[in-house]
Formats: C-alpha cells, sequence, structure tokens
C-alpha cells in the first residue's frame, strides 16, 4: 500500500523525465497489493475460514489505494515527472492539483491497512498478551486520530482550497504550512513505531512456530 506521501510533488528540476518510472513503481505496488487482497479473501474462501473485519478492512484500503493511483495517474499525464521546461504552467497547476487532490487516499490507504494488520494481531495475541494488546489499539488509534486529522488540516490549510495548488486566486489566505508539516512527521512517527512493533511481533510468532 501507499505510504504517507508529500502533497505537492513538482515536476522534475534537472531536466529529465521520471515519469515512467513514477507509474511504474506505483502501478507495481498497486497490483501487488490488489493481488495480496484476492489472494487473501481467495484462502478464506477455499479453507471456509470466516471473512473477518482484518480482512474487509484491508480490502478498503486496497479500494482507496486503486483511487490513490488513478490521481497519481492523472498527475502523471498533466506533467508530474516531467522536466520543467517542456511544462506550461497550466500543466504545473493540473499537475499539482492533482496531487494534493490525491492526498487523503494517500493518508487512508496508510491508516486503514495499519488497523488492519492491528485487528489480525491482537486477534492473534490479545489473549495471551493483555499489555501488547492495548499498546496495539492505543497506537493504532492515536494514528488513526492524527491520519483524520492530518486530511482535515490539509484541506483546512487555506481558503479557499484551491489556493493549495493554484497561488493565483485573489485574496487566498493560507495557515503557516510548518503547521501541517510537523503533524505530518508526528503521524510518520507513530506510523513508523506501529510497524516496527507489527514486525516484531509476527518475526516472534515465526520464531515460536519453527
Amino acid at each position: 500500500m501507499s505510504s504517507d506521501q508529500g502533497q505537492q510533488v513538482p515536476p522534475s528540476r534537472s531536466g529529465a523525465s521520471f515519469k515512467d518510472t513514477i507509474l511504474g513503481l506505483t502501478w507495481a505496488l498497486t497490483i501487488v497489493s490488489i493481488a495480496a487482497v484476492l489472494t487473501r479473501f481467495y484462502f478464506r474462501k477455499r479453507y471456509k475460514v470466516p471473512i473477518s473485519s482484518d480482512d474487509w478492512s484491508m480490502l478498503i484500503a486496497a479500494v482507496f489505494q486503486v483511487v490513490f493511483q488513478a490521481f497519481v495517474t492523472a498527475a502523471c499525464d498533466a506533467g508530474l515527472g516531467n522536466p520543467l521546461s517542456v511544462l506550461k504552467p497550466e500543466d504545473i497547476l493540473t499537475t499539482n492539483r492533482w496531487s494534493w487532490i490525491s492526498t487523503p487516499f494517500s493518508n487512508v490507504v496508510s491508516v486503514v491497512a495499519r488497523i488492519s494488520i492491528t485487528i489480525l494481531l491482537v486477534r492473534i495475541f490479545g489473549s495471551t498478551r493483555r499489555w501488547y494488546k492495548w499498546s496495539m489499539i492505543a497506537l493504532t488509534g492515536i494514528v488513526a486520530v492524527l491520519g483524520v486529522t492530518n486530511i482535515i488540516l490539509i484541506w483546512a490549510m487555506c481558503s479557499p482550497p484551491e489556493a493549495l495548488w493554484d497561488k493565483s486566486i485573489v485574496g487566498f489566505k493560507c495557515l503557516d504550512s510548518h503547521i501541517q508539516q510537523y503533524l505530518t512527521l508526528v503521524l510518520q512517527g507513530m506510523a513508523l513505531i506501529l510497524s516496527l512493533l507489527h514486525i516484531v511481533r509476527m518475526d516472534s510468532a515465526d520464531m515460536i512456530t519453527r
């Protein structure tokens, strides 16, 4: 799934085009995530294992990933990754617009995917390790709240919101961009801690299985 990504991704300033690289990497990750979710549901059905909330939440994350990918593709079609020298002002404006609009979907993917993993691990280990259960629930809750707050703050940064990508609008007002940047750093830090706990717990489970 996609990770927490920057809101405004400028075209290339180096003279080289990274459009194909961006499209190739992002579509590869999207296809892998879709395949993983479909495989998950397939084996659930094949072995008659009930589909649970962690499966549905991962499916929701995959749907938002596809929507996010659609906006990234639209941004690339408009000029994302191409040298500034070959872009018209309207191309840069369109690129920035799609990049900003894609942000909420990227954040939702990141948060919902982590919620899904937490649900699964808490169901497996929560009954025997209560401290793990409640620490994971607390951390996931914090990440979810920060993620929602970040989405709201992004769209509340400027009035009107279109001023996020179009600075030619007369009379627009924006908050200090550092506010959202600091919140994003805190969100990414908490998400990193949560991901590390996920990895450590799954690694422990693998060691026990062996």
